[in-house]
């Protein structure tokens, strides 16, 4: 793919709102956008971030009345996922000691570093910054849902306290350990744009500094 066929294809990427319910996306697409999120950079190697995947419908239903900014994907989109930002403190053990295989030294060594690091430099608060670990994997699940021709609509239109209810009673959602970030509907347009897509112009954008 070169750069005109990259640039044309996120051009025709939309933020979608009404799908079309007798198009599925295929398994390996799916799988192939899961693996997508699933390799995206984080700070530390710490993933401090899970995937919800919502199929069933009737939970599906029940978020929709809290969720009013997201009742058409919810009910039209063929997958529809919620990013969750992980604050259960064993998190970063299990990363660092079973995922990465660091000795109980070397991640007590990084776990000090770490917490240095929160507490003393960084002018955000922790919860912003697993806002924002967050938000890379769901950058680049949305550039390659575009690449795939998959339409996507990311989304914060809903109520948190009421959707982490929901879920927490669904089995499915532990507040002590997780909080919501962003849900994401995926599928095929219904209908095509009726416009071409706008944006400002790069020399706007963009400070050179």
């Amino acid at each position: 793919m070169n750069n005109e066929e990259l640039l044309k294809k996120i051009k025709h990427a939309r933020r979608t709102v009404t799908f079309d319910k007798s198009r599925q996306i295929s398994d390996d697409d799916w799988q192939t956008l899961l693996k997508v999120a699933q390799n995206a950079p984080t700070s530390n190697g710490l993933e401090p971030w899970n995937i919800l995947q919502i199929d069933n419908p009737e939970l599906r239903k029940k978020i929709s009345k809290a969720a009013p900014g997201m009742v058409k994907q919810l009910e039209g989109a063929d997958k529809f996922i919620i990013f969750t930002m992980t604050t259960d403190k064993a998190h970063n053990r299990h990363i660092m000691r079973d995922i990465h295989g660091y000795s109980v030294s070397d991640y007590l060594t990084f776990s000090g570093s770490f917490k240095l690091l929160h507490t003393a430099l960084l002018d955000i608060s922790y919860e912003a910054w697993l806002e924002r670990q967050a938000a890379i994997p769901l950058g680049q699940i949305l550039l390659a849902a575009g690449l795939l021709d998959i339409d996507c609509c990311p989304m914060e239109g809903f109520f948190y306290k009421k959707v982490t209810k929901i879920l927490s009673k669904a089995g499915v959602l532990d507040p002590a350990k997780e909080k919501l970030a962003v849900a994401v509907a995926f599928g095929y347009r219904l209908n095509e744009a009726k416009h071409e897509k706008s944006r400002r112009p790069l020399d706007e954008i963009v400070k050179i500094i």
